[in-house]
């Protein structure tokens, strides 16, 4: 149901002689290369695309691009059958982004 995990930065974040960055199973973990924490902003995009067009947009997204990317902020996710809850997926200080525009700067 959620295509992409993309890690967004910005200022020191988004220098990798700074910090070096990883994702995996929805998690990101950084470290400074430095002794001084680094300035800027880091968050990890879940994505779910409005559409297959979007999909097809966020398969475009590489790693050092400059993109923007908007939608609306998801808190919880909910699969009913039969009136029963069958699994849900709940934020944990991420960003679950129901996904409606990507725009990948020149």
């Amino acid at each position: 149901m959620l295509s992409h995990d993309i890690l967004i930065t910005s200022g020191d974040f988004a220098d990798a002689g700074m910090v070096r960055t990883s994702v995996s199973n929805h998690r990101f973990v950084w470290y400074a290369t430095g002794t001084e924490r680094p300035a800027g902003r880091i968050n990890l995009l879940h994505t779910l695309p409005a559409s297959m067009e979007i999909y097809d947009q966020l398969q475009q997204v590489r790693k050092g691009q400059s993109v923007t990317i908007s939608g609306w902020e998801i808190q919880d996710i909910q699969l009913i059958e039969n009136g029963r809850t069958i699994t849900t997926w709940k934020d944990l200080g991420c960003n679950s982004l129901l996904v409606d525009s990507v725009v990948i700067e020149p």
